[in-house]
């Protein structure tokens, strides 16, 4: 026997126990949101999110929007709705200034509150976190805010564009 069989077997069971290590890892992992005061952590594996079923209210809209939130991380906000409809639901990407990706996705819910102001509240599938985003009328614009009551605008994220889908 020489030396070049001899390594056969070693190496692979060096890379079975390297895959096995790596899937037990992967059950393992989550990923962190930390867009400001607080973190949430949500399961790759997550089942898929779905737009319930309307008839009456239009086509399916697709709505992105894109910007910075707090700790100067870029954010990309995609809304699916309802040409008719403000609710609907959302995926949340945000790249920290680490280069970091988080991704976050759920249930849109369209408040209202003073002086006709729009509120959009997203909570994730697992109600561990709420974002809120305020919509500009006046332009194409919404601003992450901290919570409901908060209207800061101080962190605007402009839409990119709107496609609707004939469904």
């Amino acid at each position: 026997m020489n030396l070049k069989n001899t390594f056969k077997p070693v190496a692979a069971l060096v890379c079975a126990i390297a895959l096995w290590a790596c899937h037990a890892n992967r059950d393992r992992e989550q990923t962190g949101i930390h867009p400001a005061d607080s973190t949430v952590t949500l399961r790759e594996d997550s089942p898929a999110t779905r737009l319930r079923t309307e008839s009456g209210l239009g086509d399916v809209t697709v709505r992105t929007y894109r910007g910075t939130v707090p700790g100067d991380s870029n954010c990309t906000f995609v809304l699916y709705g309802y040409r008719h409809s403000g609710d609907g639901i959302f995926a949340l990407a945000i790249l920290d200034a680490d280069n970091g990706l988080s991704v976050a996705k759920g249930t849109v819910y369209t408040l209202r509150g003073e002086n006709d102001a729009t509120l959009w509240q997203c909570v994730t599938d697992d109600e561990r976190r709420t974002f809120y985003f305020l919509l500009d009328t006046e332009s194409d614009r919404i601003f992450w805010e901290r919570d409901e009551t908060a209207c800061e605008r101080s962190h605007p994220l402009e839409r990119l564009r709107t496609e609707e889908t004939g469904r």
